[in-house]
C-alpha cells in the first residue's frame, strides 16, 4: 500500500508525503519545497546542513503522530520554502496499519 502511496504523491501538484516505520520521509517535490529540505551534505567540506524551522517543526509533528497511532491536524505558521515567506499551512499526519493493527507509517497531507 504505501508504495501506491508514494505513486499518488508523485503525481500529484499539492505538498504530501508518506514515513515509514523508522520515520524516514518521502516528500513529493511540493513537499520538499515547502519544507526546504536541505539536498545534501558537502562530505568533502564535511559541512553540515541545518534543517529549516518548518522541517524541524515537520519532524517534531511526525514523531508526536507516530507516538499517538492517531490522525494529526496541525495548522502551523512558519517560514517555508526558500524564500523563507512566513504563512499558514495545514498538516494532516494519517496513520498507517498493516493487517495485524500495527502502525507502519503515516499518510502526510497539507
Amino acid at each position: 500500500m504505501r508504495k501506491s502511496l508514494i505513486r499518488l504523491c508523485q503525481r500529484s501538484t499539492e505538498p504530501c508525503g508518506v514515513t515509514d516505520e523508522k520515520s524516514s520521509i518521502y516528500a513529493n517535490p511540493a513537499l520538499r519545497n515547502l519544507l526546504h529540505f536541505p539536498r545534501c551534505v558537502n562530505s568533502e567540506e564535511g559541512a553540515d546542513v541545518t534543517p529549516s524551522d518548518a522541517m524541524t517543526v515537520f519532524e517534531t509533528q511526525e514523531k508526536q503522530a507516530r507516538d499517538q497511532k492517531l490522525p494529526l491536524c496541525i495548522l502551523n505558521i512558519l517560514p517555508y520554502g526558500s524564500e523563507k515567506k512566513i504563512q499558514p499551512y495545514l498538516f494532516d499526519f494519517f496513520p498507517l496499519f498493516n493487517e495485524k493493527g500495527q502502525c507502519i507509517g503515516r499518510f502526510i497531507d497539507s
